[in-house]
């Protein structure tokens, strides 16, 4: 056996290697912290509130006083906006609510309407993940082009909402994990929910009304642009949602369709409702948190596989290499040798 085939093997395993480093780094460049959008109110980073007199402070609970038209940022963790049945409106761009990085707050009984986004989770200061264990309660989301848009953000929990009318995405989910939506009525969205490489999260109790699209799960890996794959659970093994394109039967009248509701090979909800729920009336929580097993959640952890891959095919091929170099040896074969002179 020759040196040269050795060679090319360490040769194609750097290769690899910096290609999927590379790959790495491309990833993390195209996705970066959302810029603050325009917004005239704001709660600042020591909690005070900026541009209406129309919230009103009592520690940390924020509560509207009157309808506001303009955009919030919100600067500082660990408190509750409660909209009190007020609304916030918009004139059909920026963001309704804005939160980078920010934990612990929830929004409750507020309306939302027309803007860009209603409201906006993001990550920031370039940690991923620093935005989590936020709740949005009993809102309504409608008349903007997205709902909700969470960017890889951790742990959010969208229940007893309403989200409608929505011209683009009611929810709409990018490179992110424990989004938990649950009690919610979405109706009459272009498109419902969506999610784009989202792990672990749980859709169930909810009612998908009258969606040109009810929903939509990792759309770019049919384009050839494939960020990952999302892992969902679409019931709580004994409650899924009330879809009302569903046609399926009930022969034992317990409200569960007896056949599952298919959204794609890879998404089902196994226990489809037969009609729908009241979203003021207590939902079980998950029961189901384990992730579900599917192709690489994201693309470190299919980097670190390809290149583990190919260490051990050229660990295998150094070994192989030897065996033959010392079986050669023990016929008096010098062949593999070099040539002296």
């Amino acid at each position: 056996m020759k040196k040269t085939p050795l060679a090319v093997i360490v040769i194609f395993t750097l290769l690899i290697s910096l290609t999927a480093i590379t790959t790495v780094r491309v990833a993390e460049a195209n996705f970066m912290p959302l810029n603050i959008p325009p917004h005239n109110i704001e709660i600042t980073s020591d909690g005070n509130v900026t541009g209406t007199d129309n919230i009103e402070r009592a520690g940390a609970d924020y509560g509207f006083t009157a309808n506001i038209s303009g955009s919030i940022v919100v600067l500082c963790d660990n408190i509750t906006i409660n909209g009190k049945g007020y609304s916030l409106q918009g004139n059909g761009d920026s963001d309704g609510i804005f939160l980078e990085g920010r934990q612990n707050i929830t929004i409750k009984n507020l309306t939302v309407n027309n803007f860009e986004n209603g409201i906006t989770y993001s990550y920031g200061a370039g940690l991923e993940g620093d935005c989590k264990n936020n709740v949005l309660l009993a809102n309504n989301f409608t008349n903007n082009k997205y709902g909700i848009f969470c960017y890889q953000v951790q742990n959010i929990t969208i229940s007893r909402n309403i989200i409608s009318n929505n011209s683009n995405i009611g929810i709409s989910n990018f490179l992110s994990e424990q989004i938990q939506i649950y009690g919610n009525t979405l109706s009459d969205n272009k498109k419902a929910v969506r999610f784009t490489n989202c792990q672990n999260s749980n859709v169930y109790g909810n009612n998908f009304i009258n969606n040109t699209a009810p929903t939509q799960v990792d759309p770019e890996s049919n384009s050839g642009l494939n960020y990952g794959w999302s892992t969902i659970n679409w019931n709580n093994r004994r409650l899924g949602n009330f879809w009302s394109d569903y046609n399926g039967s009930d022969a034992n009248g317990d409200g569960i369709g007896d056949t599952p509701y298919i959204i794609n090979a890879n998404n089902t909800d196994h226990y489809p409702l037969m009609s729908p729920i009241d979203i003021s009336a207590p939902i079980p929580t998950p029961i189901n948190n384990e992730p579900v097993e599917t192709p690489f959640g994201n693309l470190l952890i299919a980097v670190v596989v390809v290149i583990v891959v190919v260490l051990v095919i050229l660990l295998g091929s150094v070994l192989l290499y030897r065996k033959h170099r010392k079986r050669y040896s023990l016929m008096g074969d010098t062949s593999i040798e070099p040539k002296k002179g």
